[in-house]
């Protein structure tokens, strides 16, 4: 079966073999003009004639010599051209027209090199070099493993099936990589590059560049600039690279990296690693259980659903969990954790970190310096740890259960929200008179079932001289 190319009646196609002596180099084949094209739309080819190989250099402002039918020769410029291709059936001219020279082959090896007008070039299925110069041309390698050149312009590059190598060259360029296992570089200029099938390659360069796998298990470049990288499905690897870079990683367990610049990240589906590099990086996990490290500068770290594993390292972070069980870790600077509604462990290692646990059963450890924690609804454990640290217990919500392990007379500091005014005598005495030592340990309760414990100190230790005015809505200091 096949099917029509309706020409425009001034469309010319040509179809032939390339030869090059000491005369100089010679296009020999046909042309056809004001004639519908009949193409087998499996191969994408003329149903009438083959060649076996066809080779186009250094052809810019130069001439192609045409020997057609029972003719002479004649002598035409490539930059006399320039047509206006339309067509309503052929498949590689279903986006849109395109100005310049058409070149479509057999199915044998190309080797093609570009006018410096705006060129439209078909490769074969082998294994083809296809190169262009200046103008925004269009390129499609087909089948086989090809080297695929934009040069400069705004190219549309297609590379077809095989393993392809592509290069965009300068100019914005559109690139995708098409079936295999390709190898791609934006190059110079703002480039949208999608890999498409197989575990392709990308590299970015310069430029302001949308970078997207596609299917298969692909790695992503995004060079200097500011970067928009997608890993889509399977198991990705993006790397972000210099500038202010936006990395989403989809389907998949993906890795991402941000590098340099503050970035945007997200994991999407599946359980993810993001590293944020350095900058102030903001990292979100998305879905799945995943491990996100904010990285140097000041970063916000939030784990999405899913039990998440979260640290801030260097700098002052801001670190939220989720609806799931958390473990979050501030690293060296001041940070600050809220782990959501499940049971979540924090540990604020270094600095002066605020740790809200939020709901549920939580684990807080404040770590080294002066830290303040706050246990919320439900039943909490808090570990100040070194340091001068404040316990902050609210009574007002739900039922709540918080132990303090580790609090110390002469460092540490107890808040109660009571949700109401009141002098700091009286705060003293509401907190005293539910309070009772019970060995070595305080227990403090209210009538509504909400308990506090000190482990491990004397109630007798306990002065109205700790304790400040509370206003509503306050918390009160002991």
């Amino acid at each position: 079966m096949t099917e029509v190319i309706t020409s425009d009646g001034a469309t010319r196609f040509f179809y032939g073999v390339h030869t090059e002596d000491e005369t100089g180099s010679t296009f020999t084949g046909i042309v056809v003009k004001g004639t519908d094209i009949e193409y087998d739309p499996a191969s994408g080819l003329p149903v009438f004639g083959t060649i076996d190989r066809m080779e186009y250099h250094d052809i810019v402002n130069g001439e192609i010599i045409v020997t057609y039918g029972t003719y002479t020769d004649f002598s035409r410029s490539i930059t006399k051209m320039n047509q206006l291709f339309s067509s309503e059936d052929a498949p590689w001219y279903s986006a849109s027209n395109f100005l310049g020279t058409s070149i479509m082959t057999a199915d044998s090896a190309v080797t093609y090199q570009a006018s410096s007008a705006d060129d439209y070039v078909l490769g074969t299925a082998k294994a083809n070099e296809l190169i262009s110069y200046d103008g925004n041309d269009l390129i499609y390698g087909m089948g086989g493993n090809d080297i695929l050149k934009g040069g400069e312009g705004a190219d549309v590059i297609a590379g077809g099936g095989g393993r392809d190598l592509i290069h965009g060259g300068n100019g914005e360029d559109t690139i995708n990589g098409g079936l295999g296992n390709d190898t791609v570089f934006a190059g110079d200029d703002n480039d949208y590059v999608d890999g498409d099938d197989g575990n392709d390659l990308i590299y970015g360069h310069n430029g302001d560049d949308t970078l997207i796998g596609g299917l298969g298990k692909d790695e992503i470049y995004g060079g200097d600039s500011n970067d928009a990288l997608s890993g889509g499905e399977d198991n990705d690897i993006l790397k972000g690279g210099d500038g202010e870079d936006i990395i989403y990683g989809d389907e998949g367990r993906d890795g991402l990296y941000g590098n340099d610049g503050a970035d945007v990240m997200n994991g999407g589906l599946g359980n993810d690693e993001l590293f944020g590099g350095t900058g102030e990086d903001n990292l979100v996990g998305g879905e799945g259980n995943d491990y996100l490290f904010g990285g140097d500068d000041n970063d916000t770290v939030h784990g999405g659903n899913g039990s998440d594993r979260m640290q801030g390292n260097n700098g002052d972070d801001w670190i939220y969990g989720d609806a799931s069980i958390d473990k979050m870790a501030g690293g060296y600077g001041n940070d600050f954790m809220h782990g959501g509604a499940d049971n979540d462990k924090l540990n604020g290692n270094s600095g002066d970190d605020t740790l809200d646990g939020g709901a549920r059963y939580d684990k807080l450890y404040g770590g080294a310096c002066d830290d303040t924690l706050n246990a919320g609804e439900g039943i909490d454990q808090l570990s100040g740890g070194i340091g001068s640290d404040t316990f902050s217990v609210d009574v007002t919500g739900d039922v709540s259960k918080t132990t303090i392990r580790d609090f110390k007379a002469a460092d540490d500091h107890l808040t109660l929200n009571l949700d109401t005014e009141m002098t700091a005598e009286e705060v003293f005495n509401a907190f005293t008179a539910g309070a009772v030592q019970t060995g070595k340990h305080v227990y403090r309760s209210d009538e509504e079932g909400n308990e506090v414990i000190l482990r491990h100190f004397d109630l007798v230790e306990l002065t109205v001289d700790h304790f400040e005015e509370q206003e509503e809505d306050d918390f009160m200091l002991l």
